[in-house]
């Protein structure tokens, strides 16, 4: 239906031409011709040989206007149809071409960051066998549920190996709008190499970047354990069996997540293994312990810069102080 509109608008100008040329039945032409074309786009009209309006409703329509009109208005007008259809078809395929790259940009996205969250499984799991390493386990599954390629999940497991571009993870601590307090952690190969489109972002959107501490403070570091029960089995009975501190649902059904203190989740790991609980997962965590109280216009901002750094290729985790 665009191109409909935007070849009434074409006309339009013509008309506009043509009549500062003297063309006066011209312009009266290229003017019906405009009406037409945005009475098709509002109706689905059609102009027959009488030169009068009838419902249309057989995809021939378009073939039958360019035909009459062909034969029935001066070359000027014709030229002006003719340059109209070919402009809204070349905006038709920018449409489509813009629409594509933007897919495709967010699929690389993707991909970066589940390749990110296998490097970092190897590499905290100890292990490249996925039986061996639930989370590397978790996230080859992620991967795969996000259709990647084989090939580049088996590159991004020889890359947390060692066997590629030997990264780490780090962590930029950034103070935000309205209270706001960000950990940004990115796998790099050092901090140089992401500070820059980081401090870009601060610059334009707010924000600074500070030093170890002056952020985590916000926050407190606890280990989640993913685990599976049955069931007759009771959640909240394992949890003060173990010692854990909190437990609550998983994503899906008989999985629970255990919350415990960083240092204890070893401890709580092995104690699992022994009851021969299935342990799924287990992941640092950050829990806020000091939230930001942002006024409307800062919290649209905090968001803004949340989505921003989650944009960049090499983070792989945005923690910000938000209740939700």
């Amino acid at each position: 239906m665009r191109a409909f509109q935007l070849t009434a608008n074409v006309c339009g100008v013509a008309a506009t031409v043509c009549r500062s040329s003297g063309g006066g039945r011209v312009v009266s032409q290229v003017r019906s011709l405009a009406h037409f074309f945005s009475s098709y786009r509002n109706e689905g009209l059609q102009v027959n040989n009488n030169n009068t309006m009838k419902k249309m409703n057989s995809s021939s329509g378009i073939h039958n206007t360019w035909s009459y009109c062909s034969e029935q208005l001066p070359t000027a007008a014709t030229t002006t149809l003719f340059v109209a259809r070919r402009f809204a078809g070349h905006s038709k395929w920018a449409n489509i071409k813009h629409q594509k790259g933007a897919a495709d940009k967010k699929r690389a996205l993707l991909f970066q960051k589940l390749t990110n969250g296998i490097a970092v499984a190897v590499k905290k799991g100890g292990s490249d066998d996925p039986n061996a390493n639930p989370a590397l386990k978790t996230a080859i599954s992620a991967a795969k549920a996000s259709d990647m390629p084989n090939n580049k999940i088996e590159q991004a497991i020889r890359v947390g190996s060692g066997a590629g571009k030997e990264t780490k993870e780090i962590l930029f601590e950034i103070a935000g709008p309205g209270g706001s307090q960000f950990l940004v952690f990115v796998e790099a190969t050092s901090r140089e190499t992401v500070r820059p489109e980081l401090q870009r972002i601060v610059n334009k959107h707010g924000g600074s970047i500070g030093k170890d501490g002056s952020a985590m403070w916000a926050f407190s570091k606890q280990t989640e354990i993913t685990v599976s029960l049955s069931e007759d089995a009771d959640p909240e009975e394992l949890a003060l069996e173990v010692d854990a501190e909190d437990v609550h649902n998983g994503e899906e059904d008989g999985e629970f997540k255990l919350i415990c203190g960083f240092e204890d989740g070893g401890r709580i790991t092995s104690m699992l293994e022994e009851f021969e609980v299935p342990v799924l997962d287990v992941q640092p965590v950050y829990t806020i312990t000091s939230a930001a109280a942002p006024s409307p216009t800062d919290l649209k901002a905090i968001k803004l810069l949340e989505r921003k750094f989650e944009d960049v290729d090499d983070v792989s985790q945005v923690v910000v102080n938000l209740e939700e």
